[in-house]
């Protein structure tokens, strides 16, 4: 984004001074002036538009409709002849026309709307019962005539959860056990590993990430990058209070993590004024950073 004034009639995409409703900051901090709200926003006009879409039809409706023009073209051809022949037979008008309603009438199906209702709750049903929920019953129908299905794996096939596994210090290797964002779980240590450089390692990870989990009555609510989130879970275990440590640490400054980058660094203060940096990411990204690392080698490897 740019400071600089953009012209009235540029397009959406070339207005870099504007910075558009339910869209992200991926780095970076400034102050905005709001000049339209609601329905006058970029995204408020893709609401009216969505709005206006008429609804699609479901390959059942469809084919219902298409039968029913049939069905109704048929009833009409031979309430005609019935008309007709009872007419030419010597019937009087209203006779031959009476015949040919009652006939229309009798001919057409008024209870396949039911049926089809009928059929489609069935099917509700039964994929109730393999723990599937149906919002929309014409979503029935459409899934009777799906042969592929294409999803996205993330939040959908998975929980979108990360989980510290295993953590790697200088004395040595630890494995943590428990799943998701659970509390549960348990230090265990490979080799003669220091409990003090664990704890250290994950201070420095809480401070240098701004996830944070909240408790609500339903439990914890995580807020933040799932990486992020994952850390902080791991500093749970230790006994870390990511509120309580980052009241301790002061943040004094930060540069966020960027792709290009591929690294997070924050500028912290101690209560005793000591200041220190605190940085994370890609290892082949932090490890030429430092002046000191051991065995670079063996962590490189054990990475891949």
């Amino acid at each position: 984004k740019k400071i600089e004034t953009s012209l009235p009639d540029a397009l959406i995409s070339e207005r870099k001074s504007m910075a558009f409703s339910a869209t992200y900051v991926t780095s970076g901090t400034g102050l905005g002036i709001v000049v339209a709200t609601g329905l006058k926003t970029e995204f408020g006009k893709i609401s009216e538009l969505i709005e206006q879409v008429n609804a699609l039809e479901t390959p059942l409706s469809i084919t219902i409709r298409r039968i029913a023009k049939w069905i109704g073209l048929g009833i009409l051809s031979v309430s005609f002849g019935l008309f007709l022949i009872g007419y030419l037979r010597g019937s009087d008008l209203f006779d031959a026309g009476l015949a040919a309603i009652t006939l229309a009438v009798a001919a057409t199906p008024e209870g396949l709307p039911a049926i089809i209702t009928i059929a489609s709750s069935i099917g509700v049903r039964r994929m109730a019962r393999r723990q599937v929920i149906i919002r929309q019953l014409p979503a029935v129908e459409a899934l009777g005539s799906t042969s592929i299905i294409c999803t996205d794996k993330t939040g959908t096939l998975t929980y979108n959860e990360m989980t510290v596994q295993r953590i790697w210090t200088k004395s040595g290797f630890c494995f943590v056990s428990g799943t998701g964002y659970a509390l549960e779980g348990q230090f265990l240590p490979q080799d003669s590993i220091n409990q003090e450089e664990i704890k250290e390692l994950l201070k420095a990870a809480i401070l240098c990430s701004d996830a944070t989990l909240d408790e609500n009555p339903k439990g914890w609510l995580p807020i933040g990058d799932p990486t992020e989130i994952a850390l902080v879970v791991a500093g749970k275990k230790m006994g870390l209070i990511e509120d309580k440590l980052r009241k301790e640490w002061k943040r004094k400054d930060v540069i966020p993590f960027e792709s290009e980058r591929k690294m997070m660094a924050t500028l912290n203060c101690s209560s005793s004024h000591q200041q220190y940096i605190f940085i994370k990411g890609a290892p082949e990204e932090v490890i030429t950073t430092c002046k000191e690392a051991v065995d670079t080698d063996r962590l490189l490897q054990h990475i891949q």
